[in-house]
């Protein structure tokens, strides 16, 4: 199960990821970003899925949801990337963030070309 961490700052709602996204972690999620998103004068919202190793299918569900709904998703590696573009596009990560995941983890200059290809996309 994933460890979440919740920072409310002045300009921004930041939820943090970290392990596997399942069961209780995003129910957690989903409550607080119902009650984040129905207050109008709240900043904005973000996910910062760097640390995320994986997700179940209500995981994956609700990061579209969010996705979709206009919140900012942080992607600072391959492996993110890679889950960044499954939940923007619903389908698989392409394979040559695969390979990019697998032959430089933590690379800055792959999660970085990525990150603008898929905040353009």
């Amino acid at each position: 199960m994933a460890k979440v961490e919740f920072h409310d700052r002045a300009d921004e709602f930041r939820i943090v990821i970290k392990g596997r996204f399942s069961d209780a972690s995003v129910g957690e999620v989903a409550g607080v970003c119902s009650t984040h998103l129905g207050e109008r004068t709240r900043p904005r919202l973000a996910v910062d899925i760097t640390n995320l190793t994986g997700y179940d299918q209500a995981g994956r569900k609700l990061l579209e949801e969010l996705y979709h709904h206009g919140t900012t998703i942080a992607a600072g590696t391959p492996r993110a990337l890679g889950f960044l573009y499954e939940i923007s596009t619903g389908v698989g990560a392409r394979p040559d963030m695969l390979r990019a995941a697998k032959s430089k983890p933590g690379s800055r200059k792959a999660a970085g070309a990525y990150g603008r290809a898929s905040a353009t996309g």
